[in-house]
């Protein structure tokens, strides 16, 4: 696996900006594979991506406490090329389980053995509460969706059909934190192309103070 590119990291108090283009491929030298008609399989595709986001802030109070309050609009926008890869084989990669982290990752694989080809914006946005005498994250919020230009053609596996939904399900996840013994997360994801829930999640963590952890989900 090899990739070459340029990444800049625009950052200002109240946003950022961060471009990236690559070239990004794969090949491979078999022997004694199950399908000998091509021992040297390969594929490449230029990707580039657009990420960026704006800071917003307030004072405000939640539960008695004063906190700083901040809304955080993110847009992310991928472009991967298509090249043919059935002929390829499978050592380490899987279809990664959608989440709300997965709005602004370049691949929808695990491993190397997949370059995914893509068209795609991803609009989020993430709501954080401060304690402004510990400087400590109390509450957090984020909310998002994929939308698809084009019908996603590479899978894990040759048979699979190409991912033809227009968007991605809405994902959302909170993490609260009342004190430093305590965290409690959820998350969600909602299909809005069949109006179904397609995965809810819920945790609750507690750290004695000698450093045990503990955790229900």
């Amino acid at each position: 696996y090899n990739e070459l590119g340029l990444k800049k990291s625009l950052r200002w108090q109240a946003g950022f900006l961060t471009p990236t283009v690559k070239y990004r491929a794969v090949s491979y030298e078999l022997d004694d594979h199950i399908t000998p008609i091509d021992q040297t399989p390969g594929s490449g595709a230029l990707m580039g991506s657009l990420d960026g986001g704006l800071f917003f802030e307030r004072q405000t109070n939640l539960l008695g406490a004063s906190v700083t309050q901040t809304l955080e609009p993110r847009a992310y926008y991928l472009y991967s090329g298509y090249d043919e890869s059935s002929g390829q084989p499978s050592f380490d990669s899987a279809e990664l389980t959608f989440s709300y982290h997965q709005l602004y990752r370049d691949t929808r694989f695990s491993g190397h053995d997949r370059i995914d080809d893509a068209n795609q914006l991803s609009l989020g946005v993430t709501s954080r509460f401060f304690d402004n005498d510990s400087g400590e994250e109390v509450l957090s919020a984020s909310i998002g969706q994929i939308f698809y230009f084009r019908d996603r053609e590479v899978r894990l596996n040759a048979t699979d059909p190409a991912l033809a939904e227009p968007t991605s399900p809405i994902a959302a996840d909170a993490v609260w934190s009342p004190n430093q013994q305590w965290q409690l997360r959820a998350s969600l994801l909602y299909d809005t192309n069949d109006n179904t829930f397609d995965a809810a999640y819920a945790q609750a963590s507690y750290r004695t103070p000698q450093g045990a952890l503990f955790n229900v989900g």
